[in-house]
């Protein structure tokens, strides 16, 4: 069972949420400034360029749209088959 997605992250591009455990950990790191705890948020310190997520173990780059679009369509086929 996936995390509960309750804390927001505001970036250049938007925002997303992602689960506490991983805000606490980008927190800690220096990634992310904390803004509040009700509800948990977060802005993201640094260059649009520099932002990098794992995705089903592949880094993307966050200021490329392909990249996230890739993965998704691959995820929605995955479903799809199984």
């Amino acid at each position: 069972m996936a995390g509960k997605k309750s804390a927001r992250v505001d970036c250049l591009g938007g925002s997303f949420w992602v689960t506490p455990k991983i805000f606490w950990g980008w927190v800690r790191e220096g990634v992310v400034e904390l803004k509040g705890e009700r509800p948990l948020a977060g802005t993201y310190k640094g260059t649009k360029d520099g932002f990098q997520v794992s995705m089903n173990h592949v880094i993307l780059d966050l200021a490329c749209p392909e990249h996230l679009h890739e993965v998704v369509q691959t995820t929605r086929r995955r479903k799809a088959c199984s």
